[in-house]
C-alpha cells in the first residue's frame, strides 16, 4: 500500500522500498503512538519491575531518611557543647515521587526535483572567462510527528518517630542501629540488582543534606537568638526544609537514507526518521514538624502548606516549559 501510494512520485523501485521499509518500521516502533512502557523496551514484565523498583526506591529512601536522622542525633551527642536537634525527633518528610515518560516519533520525508541547464558562459577582456553551472530546483517535504506522554506520581509520609521506636538513645545504641542499617541496591526475581546505581538510583545525598543542616541548627547565635522559641534544642530554627533529586535521561534514534541522482534527490537535509524517549525520574522531600493525632502522626499545616506550594510550583514550571 505505502510502496504504491510512493509510485505516484515515480521514484525509483529501491527508494520506494526503502521508504516503505523506514514507515513500516516507524508503525512498529509506536513510539509516540501508544501509552509509553516506563521501561526501554516493552516487555510482558513492565509492570512487575517498575513495581519492584519503586518498592525498593521508596524503601531506600526510608533508609536514607532512617540513617539520616540518627547520624545527626550521633553528631550531637559527640559535641554535647553545641545546641541540642533533639527536634528532629518530633518532624517527618513528605515524599513524592514522580517519573515522567515521553516518546515522540517524527517522519519527515523530502524530496528535491533537479532541472540541469546548459553552463553559461561570461565573457570578460582580460582574466579569461567565467563558467557557471545553472539548474532548477523544487523542494517537497511532509513532516508528521506523534508524541505520548505518562506520568506516574507517588506520595507518602515518614514520620521519624517511627525511627525512634525501640531506640537506645546513646553513641553506642545509634551505632549498633546505623551499622545494622543496609540501604544498598536490594537484589530482586533471578538474583538480579533491582536498582542497578545510577541515576535516581545512585546515592541520593540525604546524609550530606542533614548533616549541613545540623551544622546551621546546632551553631550558638546564629538562628536560634533570632526566634521566640527557647534555645533548648526542643524547637527547630526551621519552619520546613526542602530537598528535590532530579534526573532526566534522554536516548534518541533517526535513519536518513540519501540519494542523490540527476533529476531528483532524497532527504539532501534533515532525517526521514527519528525516534526519541525521555525519562525523568524525581524524588521530593519536604521536612517540617510532625503533629500526633492518636496514634498516628501527621505533617503540620505549615508543613503541609510547603509541600503543596513545592508541588504546585513544579507543575507551572512544566507546564512553562512546555
Amino acid at each position: 500500500m505505502v510502496e504504491a501510494t510512493l509510485a505516484c512520485f515515480r521514484l525509483p523501485r529501491r527508494v520506494r522500498r526503502v521508504v516503505s521499509a523506514c514507515m513500516a518500521f516507524l508503525t512498529l516502533s509506536a513510539c509516540g503512538l501508544r501509552v509509553p512502557s516506563m521501561q526501554p523496551y516493552t516487555s510482558e514484565a513492565d509492570a512487575t519491575i517498575e513495581g519492584f523498583k519503586e518498592i525498593y526506591m521508596i524503601a531506600y529512601v526510608k533508609c536514607e531518611l532512617h540513617r539520616s536522622v540518627l547520624q545527626m542525633i550521633s553528631d550531637q551527642l559527640n559535641a554535647p557543647m553545641l545546641i541540642s536537634v533533639d527536634w528532629i525527633k518530633k518532624w517527618g518528610a513528605q515524599m513524592s515521587m514522580k517519573v515522567t515518560v515521553d516518546e515522540k516519533s517524527t517522519l519527515a520525508p523530502g524530496l528535491s526535483f533537479n532541472s540541469p541547464y546548459e553552463n553559461a558562459i561570461s565573457y570578460f577582456r582580460t582574466g579569461g572567462n567565467v563558467i557557471s553551472s545553472q539548474s532548477f530546483s523544487l523542494g517537497v517535504g511532509l513532516t508528521a510527528s506523534s508524541e505520548a506522554t505518562r506520568v506516574e506520581t507517588i506520595g507518602m509520609y515518614f514520620p521519624f518517630a517511627d525511627f525512634f521506636k525501640d531506640q537506645e538513645i546513646s553513641i553506642e545504641g545509634i551505632k549498633a542501629t546505623l551499622d545494622k542499617l543496609n540501604c544498598n541496591a536490594p537484589v530482586g526475581p533471578g538474583g538480579k540488582k533491582v536498582l542497578d546505581g545510577a541515576t535516581i538510583e545512585s546515592d541520593l545525598q540525604i546524609e550530606n543534606f542533614f548533616h549541613s543542616k545540623w551544622v546551621i541548627a546546632a551553631t550558638p547565635d546564629l538562628l536560634a537568638l533570632k526566634s521566640d522559641k527557647p534555645v533548648d534544642g526542643s524547637t527547630s530554627p526551621f519552619e520546613t526544609l526542602n530537598y528535590e533529586v532530579k534526573f532526566i535521561v534522554t536516548t534518541s534514534a533517526s535513519l536518513n537514507p540519501v540519494w542523490k541522482l540527476i533529476h531528483i534527490a532524497t532527504n539532501a537535509t534533515g532525517n526521514l526518521l527519528s525516534a526519541m524517549r525521555m525519562r525523568t525520574d524525581d524524588i521530593t522531600l519536604v521536612m517540617g514538624e510532625a503533629v500526633q493525632q492518636g496514634n498516628v502522626f501527621r505533617p503540620s499545616p505549615a508543613a503541609t502548606a510547603q509541600f503543596q506550594a513545592v508541588i504546585n510550583a513544579q507543575a507551572i514550571g512544566a507546564q512553562m516549559a512546555q
